[in-house]
């Protein structure tokens, strides 16, 4: 059962369709800005990470990388398994707070909180 609140988002690249992350969004959270927020999963450290520029490519603030596909919790618990590891490169651009997003801004939800234990056993024994 995924936790109240969640939505999931599986993101495909628009160039080839390979599946690049696992995002989570909280429509219904109490703060504006973590209504507008995407976080993503980043497997090795089993956490969702606030995600600048997946935000605004999910919002169409600027020209799409991803294609967002709305999926529920099932299916999510099955696209960490085969989920990519972001570069370090990646994680360093999406952490830097040069817009959207401030530094206190930039927080994260472990995995277990969000697709359960069993997931987020199995993202750690990848590594």
């Amino acid at each position: 059962m995924a936790p109240a609140g969640w939505q999931f988002w599986q993101l495909r690249r628009v160039d080839d369709g390979r599946v690049q992350w696992l995002a989570v969004t909280k429509p219904g959270a109490r703060s504006a800005i973590d209504q507008h927020k995407v976080w993503t999963l980043v497997p090795r450290l089993a956490v969702f990470v606030a995600n600048r520029y997946v935000t605004q490519d999910h919002h169409g603030e600027v020209g799409n990388e991803w294609v967002h596909e709305n999926i529920d919790i099932e299916q999510a618990r099955t696209v960490v398994i085969d989920l990519p590891e972001p570069e370090p490169a990646e994680i360093k651009r999406f952490t830097h707070p040069e817009a959207e997003l401030t530094l206190q801004q930039i927080d994260r939800y472990p995995a277990a909180k969000i697709l359960g234990k069993r997931v987020a056993t199995t993202l750690t024994s990848r590594c």
